[in-house]
């Protein structure tokens, strides 16, 4: 469990919380792209994403996007931002994933961000 300083050991786990396991099915409203199963390995906390042990945020909007990645078994770090141009395919995902997927696969071979 992460200990950081500005954030209790407590408040971390809240943080990190894995409650959302066995939630995120498929529904008539909700598609599978959309509503993904959320399991030990892969769940959403408190604001943001568990990913293989990686801690993510990953906010995007107005043409901004970005991706904070930490992976605290290794005190690793990842962020990247970017922004759309006017030729950008406005269907996009978060350019930034591919980036810092890429980047997750270089620097922890062994626990890279799928």
């Amino acid at each position: 469990m992460p200990t950081w300083q500005t954030l209790s050991y407590k408040g971390s786990k809240t943080l990190l919380d894995p409650g959302t396991i066995g939630l995120g099915t498929p529904t008539k409203r909700c598609p599978a792209t959309v509503c993904l199963p959320q399991t030990e390995e892969n769940h959403y906390g408190v604001s943001v994403l568990v990913v293989n042990g990686w801690v993510v945020q990953n906010p995007s909007f107005s043409g901004y996007a970005a991706v904070m990645a930490y992976l605290p078994g290794k005190d690793l770090s990842i962020a990247v931002s970017v922004t759309n141009s006017p030729a950008t395919d406005l269907n996009a995902q978060n350019l930034g994933n591919n980036i810092v997927k890429d980047l997750s696969h270089l620097l922890a071979p062994e626990q890279p961000l799928d």
